[in-house]
């Protein structure tokens, strides 16, 4: 065992080895694309692209191998890491407020403040709040 960059490895691990997300792209579409191809996509190597198959036990089918040789492969989708995906999906891009988004607000304010006076109850119920205050009026254990 070594320690390289502050992290455990055996020593006769390949330093520059395909990271999970890489293999997964790898292992999900070799079927329809060359190795030249996933080595494009993922950055890899073609030999880093082979050894990935054959350490998973990947095999292409005589269908798959006529398919591939006669150049007949979909385009790839872009190889993106879950991480990625989620900075791409959570950048925020604000604008500012305007006189609609204002008038929105008030709105919004206005309803849910008539709503909630028109739901709220008009004196002190028998629940949980009512039993506490009769409880500390009776210096009492509500919940014994």
């Amino acid at each position: 065992m070594t320690v390289a960059g502050g992290r455990t490895r055996r020593s006769d691990a390949p330093a520059n080895r395909p990271d999970h997300w890489r293999r997964r792209y790898v292992l999900r579409w070799f079927r329809r694309a060359s190795d030249a191809s996933l080595a494009r996509a993922t950055g890899l190597s073609q030999a880093d692209v082979a050894r990935v198959l054959g350490t998973a036990g990947a095999t292409r089918s005589l269908g798959d191998d006529r398919r591939l040789a006669r150049g007949e492969e979909p385009e790839l989708p872009p190889f993106q890491t879950p991480m990625q995906i989620l900075s791409r999906v959570v950048q925020l891009q604000s604008r500012p407020l305007d006189r609609t988004d204002a008038v929105c607000v008030a709105v919004m304010f206005v309803v849910t403040t008539v709503l909630y006076g028109m739901t709220a109850a008009r004196t002190v119920t028998g629940e949980d709040a009512g039993e506490l205050l009769a409880a500390a009026h009776g210096l009492g254990v509500p919940h014994p």
